[in-house]
């Protein structure tokens, strides 16, 4: 798990260094979005004898798209699942926050995700977001707690100290959605998502 993390984080940097001979190009800059999971899976050959392909299958495999799908709506370069969080070796080595409790389309079972800060490329975005951690996760958990009009306050104190922090922005977004369609006594302070 620990190489999977320096390996994304790498790519990340490549893209960066690409974007700098894009941009030279005056053409528009690249961005990606990674997701990391953690588990078995079956690689292998597929397909017949005039079209055959490596392929890899496996629940993990369709996980892990969907936690690279979050990327986007998060706006963030790098999420890892919390199996994935519990496989690394030195977690200590990178700076992780908790973003959110998800289900994800197609399934049925709650999954914690996790930014990896330092696939965020812009140096003073990631060093606001790493100084912030501890306010960024209190928000978090006011959010869940259904202390919504706490939490957004938080967020949107994080928000002034680091307008470019868009998973921020995010939460601002959605406890204004929050506010207006209450949810039932029993919600657990997960997302649910029906989209991939």
């Amino acid at each position: 798990a620990d190489d999977a993390v320096r390996a994304a984080i790498s790519e990340l940097y490549k893209v960066k260094v690409y974007n700098v001979d894009l941009i030279k190009d005056q053409e528009s800059p690249i961005s990606i979005g990674l997701g990391l999971h953690f588990g078995h899976m079956m690689v292998g050959i597929v397909g017949e004898a005039g079209r055959m392909q490596g392929d890899a299958l496996s629940d993990t495999v369709n996980l892990t798209a969907r936690i690279e799908g979050l990327s986007k709506y998060y706006v963030v370069a790098l999420l890892v699942s919390q199996l994935f969080f519990f496989n690394l070796l030195n977690p200590d080595e990178f700076e992780l926050r908790l973003l959110d409790r998800v289900v994800v389309k197609g399934r049925s079972e709650p999954i914690s995700i996790y930014e990896v800060v330092d696939g965020e490329l812009d140096s003073k975005v990631r060093e606001l977001k790493i100084a912030l951690r501890g306010d960024f996760e209190a928000a978090i958990a006011l959010y869940q707690d259904q202390q919504w009009a706490a939490a957004l306050s938080k967020f949107s104190e994080i928000n002034i100290k680091n307008p470019d922090d868009k998973p921020v922005k995010v939460y601002i977004q959605r406890l204004g959605e929050l506010f207006q369609t209450p949810v039932s006594n029993s919600w657990d302070g997960v997302w649910k998502f029906k989209t991939k």
